[in-house]
């Protein structure tokens, strides 16, 4: 695997923790007395020995039937004392002494793809990757300071998130004595975690390895809590009853409740019986996770009784709701019904349509700056001044000089006036591509080594076809590199470059943006797409061209992909030839995939040049970052600095 950029189970419990324990030698039963009563009485019959022989036989064996009574008695003693104090023991003592500690967690594991078989916990793909995780977290554990009292790790569910990878859901259970309890709290728990990935972090990413599984430190959560029902809504506008009541001593009650994909969970709670109280110790919290953990609480209810059937409705993520009623009118215990439905056009859109700014859903592939205004608000539309090629001259192969760069010709001026080279201390180094008048994107692998991160060695070069004729030269103020950016496998490959003065608008004929696609966008199998660039023309070259060349290449199925590299994550894509023939290479890398959604349409920057194996080489296709997956990403950036 080479980057196209520069171009210079089982592990065994532990036994448990010590405990006290009282055998039978701790207890003692005073007998003294009833010895010295039958040492009297035993004297006192003695002197009567010489009576009559028939007298003397008829007085011991009442004697010897009184000896027997004693002795059970004070063997009913015994075990009665010894019971007592066992009870006493397994009751006071040891709950006091030793106790089950339980920690509700979570964390991303980057870099793995999230397959629908994960959500079923009964899968053999679910069993196979949860068994590698608890085996990892055990060792982890095992050999922290907390070791002795670390008891198990089970992981509940794997779910997936729109930063990809797999999100990890646990328990840790500890048995803890009761000295010792501060050595357990969520900080120690968490730390011990985080100071495992903290020391693999490099190139400040926030994936670091958890001996050997790529975990993001930011994703970890922890929390003490306990679990105790889980329900599945698989129905839609089914109701699913759930009643809990309170039990002797109080219940810390912990549900669950999932339902099938596509469906959200809709709710209601018809009757509340709590205490009102300051909302720590009496309270109905609903999380948007899979555990209760506090940093996903969406609404918290505390006080005595809901007097109306009550719909949870979640805006937005970040929402924070507090409900308190007063009112002692209650005597129904908590009872509340849940069910899911579909997601409909008023809910959001399925990543394969449009979604207007209105959040309307458009059942249109594409419909972004396609020219036809298919919102009501015209958000489609907006935004659209980019993508345009103007060439000064008409393109003819004939005429065009052919120097081949993996099967490229001399692109002409004006026709890819998004391409930017990139050149560091005055050498070109990688591409680029413009996305607004002060922003370029390019690719994460060509910044991620510790000299190449300073933003004042580089300059971009704009408006160029042939080297050493840029029409703008900007120097670079920040660089962005994508903060799950993996060197070893070139995911999240992407990075954003602001520029120090935008460009002016009077060379627009010459530097325009390329148009980001839709986070929905799809091309078909085999679609034609270009990618460009001042890269090698082979592996082994060893001169640069001068002019700026261009190859055609067809989009791949991920499958199609998959079968060249084995594990190509969901934000990579394949384009490419079945010769090879037509290729990037060492020094495209941050170029453009160009791809246009229909014939004589606006040019969209469907891809970034990655990595591939060697320039070329049949069945091994280029592999470009997927810029579909990171508009919001990209938005959150260059719309907020």
């Amino acid at each position: 695997m080479e980057a196209r950029g520069e171009s210079s189970p089982g592990s065994e419990d532990d036994a448990p923790p010590p405990e006290d324990h009282i055998s039978v030698t701790d207890v003692s039963v005073e007998v003294a007395t009833v010895d010295a009563m039958l040492d009297k009485l035993c004297k006192k019959y003695s002197r009567r020995r010489r009576r009559v022989k028939k007298l003397k036989k008829a007085k011991k064996k009442p004697l010897v039937k009184l000896q027997n009574l004693v002795l059970i008695i004070t063997g009913v003693l015994f075990v009665i004392v010894v019971i007592m104090w066992s009870l006493l023991w397994v009751f006071t003592f040891r709950r006091e002494s030793n106790s089950g500690v339980y920690f509700a967690g979570m964390f991303r594991v980057a870099n793995m793809e999230f397959i629908p078989e994960y959500r079923y916990t009964d899968s053999s793909e679910f069993v196979s990757m949860a068994t590698q995780i608890q085996h990892v977290v055990s060792k982890v554990y095992r050999s922290s300071s907390v070791s002795k009292l670390y008891k198990h790790t089970v992981i509940s569910d794997l779910s997936n998130n729109d930063k990809g990878g797999v999100l990890v859901h646990f328990w840790m259970i500890f048995v803890v004595p009761r000295l010792k309890t501060p050595a357990v709290c969520e900080e120690c728990v968490s730390t011990i975690l985080r100071d495992s990935v903290l020391t693999s972090l490099k190139n400040r990413s926030s994936v670091g390895f958890l001996l050997g599984l790529p975990v993001d430190i930011d994703s970890i959560f922890i929390n003490s809590s306990e679990c105790v029902d889980k329900l599945y809504a698989g129905l839609p506008d089914v109701r699913v009853p759930l009643n809990v009541f309170s039990s002797w001593g109080g219940l810390s009650c912990h549900i669950k409740l999932t339902s099938s994909p596509g469906t959200i969970i809709r709710l209601t709670v018809n009757s509340l019986d709590i205490e009102p109280s300051d909302c720590i110790h009496d309270a109905l919290n609903v999380y948007d996770a899979l555990l209760p953990m506090r940093a996903k609480s969406l609404h918290r209810y505390c006080g005595r009784y809901v007097s109306h059937a009550t719909v949870f409705r979640i805006p937005e993520r970040s929402v924070e709701v507090v409900f308190r009623c007063s009112s002692r009118n209650s005597e129904l215990p908590f009872s509340a019904t849940y069910s899911s439905f579909n997601i409909s056009q008023q809910t959001g859109c399925s990543g394969m349509w449009y979604q207007c700014s209105n959040e309307a859903c458009i059942l249109k592939k594409n419909a972004k700056c396609d020219g036809l205004p298919d919102c009501l608000d015209h958000s489609d539309e907006e935004n659209c001044a980019c993508g345009q090629s103007t060439p000064v001259k008409r393109v003819m192969d004939s005429a065009a000089p052919q120097e081949r760069v993996v099967g490229g010709v001399n692109s002409i001026e004006g026709e890819w006036p998004w391409q930017v080279s990139l050149h560091f201390s005055g050498h070109l180094y990688c591409g680029a591509s413009v996305i607004t008048s002060d922003w370029l994107v390019s690719a994460a692998h060509c910044f991620s080594k510790e000299r190449l991160s300073d933003p004042r060695q580089w300059m971009a070069h704009l408006g160029m076809v042939t080297q050493g004729s840029a029409k703008h030269v900007a120097e670079i103020r920040r660089i962005l590199v994508h903060e799950y950016y993996n060197a070893r496998n070139f995911d999240y490959d992407i990075a954003l470059l602001q520029l120090r003065k935008p460009w002016p608008s009077s060379l627009a004929s010459f530097i325009q943006p390329v148009c980001l696609p839709a986070s929905s966008q799809t091309l078909p199998e085999r679609h034609r797409c270009w990618v460009t660039g001042w890269g090698y023309r082979s592996e082994q070259d060893k001169i640069l061209p001068t002019v700026l060349q261009k190859a055609e290449v067809r989009v791949l199925s991920h499958s199609e992909c998959k079968k060249a590299y084995g594990l190509v994550s969901p934000r990579m894509l394949c384009a490419g030839v079945p010769t090879g023939a037509q290729d990037a290479c060492r020094g495209d890398s941050g170029g453009p995939l160009s791809c246009q959604a229909s014939e004589g349409g606006r040019w969209f920057l469907t891809g970034i040049v990655s990595w591939g194996s060697g320039c070329g080489r049949p069945n091994f296709p280029g592999v470009y970052t997927r810029v579909a997956k990171f508009i919001s990403w990209i938005n959150s950036h260059i719309y907020n600095s």
